[in-house]
């Protein structure tokens, strides 16, 4: 967000404040370009993967962050892509990253669904409100998602309906 610039201006705060031990930071690092995704080996995923991690640590200020989402996640296979697990296994036996999730805004079922059995990640940032109340094959996701002890963090929780701008109500 910002170009980097979020990750800065935390940095800066918890640094001035001397409360980093007292911070959970959660940051998301994009797997690479989807267009770009197909053409490359999986050596180069984890190795840019691990360089954007290390921007944002540094942006961050820190050695470490508690939470790295694999960031915008809206095809199942990268959740099995040997590059990306490679990188987020390493950051965590390294104590960069202490737990490991992805973010999703799209094909939300079926990615968190394709997450429970792999057993790699420990918490998934999802898109979710009202407006899905109804979307039995994203809630049936969530809840065995949570039944295996996945964490399950709420985003775009704010639904703007367009019968909601029509009435100005949003």
């Amino acid at each position: 967000y910002q170009k980097g610039r979020n990750e800065e201006m935390v940095g800066s705060v918890l640094k001035e404040l001397k409360a980093r031990d007292q911070a959970i930071i959660a940051t998301k690092v994009p797997p690479g370009r989807p267009e770009m995704m197909d053409q490359m080996g999986d050596k180069l995923v984890e190795e840019e993967f691990l360089a954007r991690f290390d921007q944002s640590l540094t942006r961050l200020q820190t050695d470490h962050v508690e939470i790295l989402y694999v960031h915008n996640i809206s095809d199942p296979k990268l959740l099995k892509r040997p590059g990306i697990l490679s990188a987020v296994e390493k950051l965590k036996k390294a104590k960069k990253a202490y737990h490991i999730g992805f973010s999703t805004h799209t094909h939300m079922a079926e990615c968190i669904a394709a997450a429970v059995p792999t057993g790699h990640f420990e918490v998934i940032l999802t898109a979710i409100n009202y407006a899905m109340a109804d979307d039995k094959p994203l809630l049936d996701a969530m809840k065995k998602a949570a039944a295996a002890g996945i964490g399950l963090v709420a985003m775009k929780t704010q639904c703007r309906q367009a019968w909601a701008k029509e009435s100005g109500a949003a």
